[in-house]
């Protein structure tokens, strides 16, 4: 990707420039009317593919009572949404905005074709190539009036998504409040005295990206989490905000929901606006010459063994982390974590001599083949940037890697880069809080295009301990199941009927069979003409009144019915056949598949009826990208991994560390301590819910607080001491607090921080606490903490315990000199 690169790039700001003659959509000028509307004088049209996705409470009449330029909206789960249908012309506009969100010009009622295709997705065209600054907007309730030089694009109830890509155009609330905060924070300032052309393909990418990523990132926004730290439920805030409900402690915690979220989006923003700072020409194929590329991922779960899945029992505990690299010249090398040892593996790499391939199934001149899923180089091509891969067994198994996005690395926290990114995420846990990426890093965003026609069937090898199915499928239990989950199906004839089902008698057919969330059932109805054949997909669907689980059947337009068809495609033997059909993407969601799985096929081999996908040549497997990075990052990276912030996925909010009294001469010392990343865990599990925002700093600072014996003070100048008995005696240290701010990502924002230093029988140590308020009742003056304790004699030559790892426990602050009584074996004093 080419990236604009002049100063006011590198200061984050990209910027829109609508000239004295806009361009409307189109690439080419345009003529306005007095009224502001635009005829653009090219012919030229682009045909967007476009979803709708909003919440249920806007379905289908009340976008009116909700204020989108007020960016909180887009907490709103995703649970309570659903695409939309029925939508005609009148409910879409096409607008040209300037850096402010002031709409400049509409493009006319007559130049605009939208055609629905069904569950929620059209087809709409318009004038001219994609654009930034032309916008596709949604009116749900047809109330909308738009008038160039009059209206705000922001200050409407409309959600709206910018024409950038050609490949679908999303429209919800994330896209609008991503391209809300784009205006506000990347065009705004620099919008007036810019020089950026928004019809220019390479621009409109680089910006495109952020906002992309955005939208993305905002997506990930813990509703919940964000709700729940301010005292209310999702219910109370919808409900709250919908009615408008006076009550004053619920308009303080709106205020402080909404104040905690806007954090979130201008981190989000930043961090984005950063990415696109620090880009760099490199590509895919750069850094093949310079070495190769690496991925890194990490699954992280909990065994189906586990006794109530407790989450601390860390022998139930399943962790994988996994490195890949790949040159120019051999294989691709696989490394795996030894979190026994906190090691990294010897690399591993696919010998076809001695190696048994047991990845997903490829139609190849010969038959079924099983794909080795480890690829190796084949060429690059320094002119586009792009590289080409292959199966180390199917040749016909290529792969176009393209770059999207490249980022220099330097100076970048790597744990922070990593958990912003949905492939690392999990990974990121394991990454040293304190480690940055070095000069040379670089970062490549990337997706993967089909070269050849493939028809795949998946595949999951039984080994040793089977399938859990009464008959052997001979090693693979990727097999296609009757209605009642209990029987294999042998023959695709068990899959077809001539009499389509009903909600109210699905259940009853025998032909109906399982697929991800979903029954389906092919229909072949014949005639003395004709044969016709189609794909009745029944959706689960809770009833809200009963809490019963409904079949409902998907329906699709007349445009988008299902239909399937028999293959013959080369090399399948001689006699059999698969069948075919292409899901409406509208269902992705549902069946939980990427868009190089829509297209569905069944298959059998070895006797059993086999599932997959067909992926044509020039499909792209992933549209939002994949990151890899050169060998500089990937050494930044396996240097920050440290198996010993595996606690962080064994811990709960009811965990405490074990606690021995006598260790370090009296000091006292956990039997297993744990890191920061764990204390921060459990702050955040369930049950906890994070810090309590109510015990602000004026609570802290207004009492002398009591836990355990000790008594605490905590000056408004940072100041403060703790004071408690010792064999009869009064003993008081001083000591200096903060209380952590967003500042700093790897404490919870919230925590007080307490630093003691003092001398006990002759040792001088630093005593560490971190105070987390998971809870305030200011009725009895009683602050929920948990707290983590580190002491530095507890480090160093001789100590098996690692530096900076700690005690995990559990107390409160009382305004009383009473001791509370918790679970924790220690009573939290500074000396034993």
């Amino acid at each position: 990707m080419v990236f604009l690169n002049n100063d006011k790039f590198k200061k984050g700001l990209l910027t829109l420039a609508v000239s004295a003659a806009i361009s409307g959509c189109g690439s080419s000028s345009s003529s306005s009317s007095t009224d502001g509307t635009t005829t653009p004088s090219t012919t030229e049209t682009t045909t967007f593919p476009v979803t709708v996705d909003v919440p249920e409470s806007l379905v289908p009449t009340v976008a009116a009572s909700f204020d989108w330029s007020n960016p909180l909206k887009s907490l709103i789960s995703s649970a309570y949404a659903q695409t939309v249908a029925d939508l005609g012309k009148e409910n879409f506009e096409v607008v040209v905005v300037d850096g402010d969100g002031n709409v400049v010009q509409v493009v006319p009622a007559d130049q605009i074709q939208v055609t629905e295709i069904g569950n929620g997705e059209y087809e709409i065209s318009v004038p001219g190539e994609p654009q930034l600054n032309c916008l596709i907007v949604l009116d749900l309730d047809n109330s909308l009036t738009i008038t160039a030089n009059e209206t705000n694009i922001n200050d409407t109830n409309a959600l709206f998504a910018p024409t950038t890509s050609e490949e679908g155009v999303d429209i919800d609330l994330e896209s609008t409040v991503a391209y809300q905060q784009f205006l506000e924070d990347v065009a705004e300032d620099a919008f007036e005295d810019g020089t950026y052309d928004v019809t220019d393909r390479a621009q409109v990418a680089a910006i495109e990206q952020l906002v992309n990523n955005v939208e993305q990132e905002l997506e990930r926004v813990d509703l919940e989490t964000i709700i729940a730290n301010n005292g209310l439920t999702i219910e109370q805030f919808l409900a709250a905000d919908d009615e408008g409900v006076s009550d004053q402690t619920i308009i303080d915690a709106l205020a402080a929901i909404e104040e905690d979220f806007e954090t979130e989006v201008n981190n989000i923003i930043q961090e984005q606006v950063d990415d696109i700072a620090n880009a760099t020409s490199t590509t895919i194929a750069s850094l093949f010459e310079e070495g190769g590329l690496n991925w890194f991922e990490a699954d992280v779960f909990v065994s189906s063994s586990s006794p109530n899945n407790e989450p601390y029992s860390k022998e139930f505990y399943d962790l994988d982390a996994d490195w890949g690299s790949i040159a120019s010249s051999g294989t691709e090398t696989f490394y795996e974590y030894d979190f026994d040892n906190n090691e990294w593996g010897e690399g591993e790499t696919f010998d076809p001599n001695t190696d048994s391939a047991d990845d997903d199934l490829v139609l190849t001149a010969n038959g079924w083949s099983n794909t080795s899923d480890s690829f190796e180089f084949v060429s690059s091509d320094t002119v586009t940037g792009t590289v080409m891969i292959r199966d180390v067994l199917i040749n016909n198994v290529q792969y176009q890697v393209n770059t999207l996005q490249a980022l220099d690395l330097e100076g970048k926290n790597v744990e922070d880069f990593m958990a912003t990114n949905a492939d690392e995420e999990e990974f990121s846990t394991f990454i040293d809080s304190d480690a940055t990426f070095g000069a040379g890093a670089t970062a490549v965003k990337v997706n993967f295009t089909e070269v050849n026609d493939n028809y795949y069937l998946w595949y999951d090898a039984s080994g040793e301990v089977g399938c859990g199915f009464e008959v052997d499928v001979s090693g693979n239990c990727e097999v296609v199941m009757d209605y009642n989950g209990n029987t294999p199906l042998t023959q695709l004839s068990q899959m077809v009927t001539d009499t389509p089902s009903t909600e109210e008698n699905i259940t009853e057919s025998e032909t109906a069979f399982r697929f991800s969330n979903v029954l389906l059932e092919l229909v072949e109805t014949s005639s003395d003409t004709s044969t016709t054949r189609t794909v009745n997909v029944f959706e689960y669907v809770q009833n809200d009144s009963d809490l019963d689980i409904a079949l409902e059947r998907f329906e699709a337009s007349d445009q988008s019915v299902i239909t399937w068809t028999y293959e013959t495609p080369t090399g399948l033997p001689d006699g059999e056949q698969i069948i075919k059909f292409t899901f409406p993407s509208g269902l992705k969601e549902t069946l939980d598949i990427d868009d190089n799985e829509l297209t569905h096929i069944y298959a059998v081999v070895d006797g059993y009826v086999r599932q997959g996908s067909f992926v044509a040549a020039g499909q792209t497997e992933d549209s939002s990208g994949e990151w890899v990075f050169n060998s500089t990052a990937a050494d930044n990276i396996e240097n920050a991994f440290d198996g010993i912030y595996q606690d962080a996925f064994l811990v709960d909010c009811g965990y405490e560390s074990g606690w021995d009294d006598d260790a370090f001469n009296g000091f006292g010392a956990p039997i297993e301590p744990n890191t920061l990343k764990a204390f921060t865990a459990s702050v955040n599990a369930e049950g906890c819910g994070g810090i309590d925002s109510s015990a602000t700093s004026a609570v802290i600072t207004a009492n002398t607080w009591y836990e355990g014996g000790d008594a605490f003070t905590f000056n408004a100048d940072g100041t403060g001491s703790v004071s408690f008995q010792e064999d009869g005696e009064d003993v008081t240290f001083a000591l200096t607090w903060t209380i952590n701010t967003a500042a700093d990502d790897n404490i919870p924002n919230g925590t007080v921080v307490a630093v003691i230093n003092g001398e006990q029988d002759g040792v001088s140590f630093t005593f560490t606490e971190h105070y987390a308020p998971v809870g305030y009742d200011s009725e009895t003056n009683v602050i929920s903490l948990k707290i983590f304790s580190t002491n530095s004699v507890w480090y160093g030559e001789g100590s098996d315990i690692p530096e900076g790892t700690g005690e995990i426990w559990t107390a409160a602050f009382t305004d009383s000199n009473t001791e509370t009584t918790t679970e924790d074996d220690s009573t939290g004093e500074v000396a034993q």
